[in-house]
């Protein structure tokens, strides 16, 4: 079985330096695995390239659309530019700003299974009707709720393009067509404004079309892909972290001021041990071996005002969810 960790790298320096913090962290993955990045063609010199690296040029179509919500250029490249994923049984088509674990050569890809991580942005009942109302307006009516869905889709890899090529769409349909920006969490479905990146239109698009052409037994949400890599849980719980929104260890943001320079390692078993773990030690051995690397920047944004750096002493002060989302 040949498995393709596909992800698209934006053209700015902090998406490089996620994507090779991404490649670093796979370092413990077996033979069946290759990471094959899509880079914009002016960065591609700075991709680091590990024997399980194959780098492409790519550039996503040239539109309104892409140039505004890009987060939608993480949805188009498997469908518009194929031929690189060719050969692959299986295609994890994920974002630069995660992290794999060795349990990874573990993930029971022999399934035939489609898995996405799980999310949270429909998480109460009014919100969850407006997520079936919007699927129904744009021709989806078989729609069926099946949880919150991340960013990270795991399936055999013509699945994989499937759905990617509907879920754009879609994504595209409900970024122009949902009548006002909503709130987080609020009871409609949140957009954020028009001509900027925030919205989660492509997380909405990818469950309702995943839930609407499967079968719902090839379907599962799971907690152990895009965990969050603050959890004070055993890193050998999970397959691969997804580096959320906030400021807490390990927190991409702090990563990217700079915050975690020269600060020891940590010790202890917990997630957030894990990532930041694998940051230092990819820092140490830029240091120790720099020809191995492409791209040396540790520090690339100033902290804004009203920032604070990292909360070292893993104070676990985030919301409570229930342990394990698994359905």
């Amino acid at each position: 079985m040949k498995i393709a960790i596909a992800a698209y790298v934006d053209h700015m320096t902090k998406f490089v330096n996620e994507c090779n913090l991404m490649t670093y962290s796979g370092r413990g993955l077996d033979g069946r695995f290759t990471f094959v990045i899509y880079a914009e063609p002016a960065i591609v010199d700075k991709i680091d390239v590990w024997p399980n690296v194959k780098v492409i040029p790519y550039s996503p179509p040239k539109t309104a659309f892409y140039e505004t919500y890009r987060f939608s250029r993480s949805i188009v490249f498997p469908y518009d530019h194929p031929e690189p994923l060719d050969g692959y049984d299986y295609v994890c088509k994920t974002d630069t700003d995660v992290m794999f674990t060795p349990k990874m050569n573990d993930f029971p890809f022999h399934t035939n299974k489609i898995y996405a991580g799980f999310a949270l942005y429909s998480a109460n009942d009014k919100a969850v009707e407006a997520l079936k109302n919007a699927a129904i307006k744009w021709g989806y009516p078989q729609y069926k709720r099946i949880g919150d869905m991340h960013s990270t889709i795991i399936a055999p890899k013509d699945d994989l393009i499937n759905i990617m090529k509907h879920a754009d769409k879609l994504e595209q349909d409900m970024y122009y067509g949902l009548e006002e920006p909503g709130e987080w969490l609020s009871d409609k479905l949140w957009r954020g404004y028009y001509d900027s990146n925030s919205g989660i239109c492509s997380m909405y698009a990818t469950e309702i079309v995943i839930s609407s052409l499967y079968d719902q037994d090839r379907i599962v949400i799971t907690d152990k892909i895009d965990a969050a890599s603050t959890s004070d849980r055993p890193w050998t719980d999970f397959y691969h972290f997804h580096h959320y929104h906030h400021n807490y260890v390990f927190s991409k943001f702090q990563h990217r001021y700079g915050s975690y320079i020269g600060i020891p390692y940590a010790i202890g078993k917990t997630s957030a041990d894990y990532c930041l773990n694998t940051y230092l030690t990819r820092q140490n051995h830029m240091t120790e071996r720099p020809e191995f690397f492409k791209n040396h920047d540790t520090t690339i944004d100033p902290m804004p005002p009203g920032q604070y750096g990292p909360i070292v002493e893993y104070q676990f002060q985030r919301p409570t969810y229930p342990e394990v989302w698994e359905l």
